[in-house]
């Protein structure tokens, strides 16, 4: 049970701290809250779609996300988000956390980890395709499936949709992940040796 107080940036009232943005954003995608209408209007506005294919766009505040995928390596061990953010508007925005099913995953600028990342006035930030910037993690994937995904932004609040998993070949090539991970492979014991 939540037993913080839950503001917007809107209100005089203390801000949501990052530890607690990114809790909630577990909690909403692991199904653990039923519902927020016990809540009122004390949570952050919340935007769904339904999936119908990769490259999915969707709105939370004054935001506009598009392109959003999933993309993973061919053995699935690492995958990231490819997408653009939108700002059209006057006023700064930050993302602050992002998660793939129930895995949180990491901010990288250049390769250097980074808390969050700020989205500029009239401008669009764009992660994976095409980018230095990266949202990556270890979430377990089927390619060709659909997946929660949850972004959660400062001030426009939750988004929460599904997202197609593909791999990072063909247009997708130049999005960056790690390696593979391989497995060392075991010589047999030479039995017939004497030591």
């Amino acid at each position: 049970m939540v037993t913080e107080t839950l503001t917007t940036s809107h209100s005089s009232q203390a801000p949501i701290t990052l530890s607690l943005m990114r809790r909630l954003l577990i909690v909403l995608l692991s199904g653990l809250l039923l519902s927020a209408c016990g809540y009122g209007n004390a949570l952050p506005p919340t935007a769904t779609m339904s999936p119908f294919g990769n490259g999915k766009d969707t709105k939370v505040g004054d935001l506009l996300i598009q392109d959003i995928t999933v993309v993973t390596n061919l053995d699935t061990t690492f995958s990231g988000l490819s997408l653009s953010v939108i700002n059209n508007t006057l006023d700064e925005d930050t993302l602050i956390g992002a998660v793939i099913g129930d895995v949180e995953l990491e901010f990288l600028s250049d390769e250097a980890v980074v808390s969050t990342l700020l989205v500029k006035p009239r401008s669009t930030l764009r992660l994976g395709h095409a980018s230095s910037l990266k949202a990556l993690g270890q979430p377990e994937l089927t390619i060709g499936s659909f997946i929660n995904i949850g972004l959660v932004f400062q001030k426009a609040g939750i988004v929460e949709t599904r997202a197609m998993v593909v791999t990072n070949t063909g247009m997708y090539s130049d999005v960056s992940l790690p390696a593979p991970l391989v497995t060392p492979s075991i010589k047999p014991e030479d039995h017939g040796a004497d030591h």
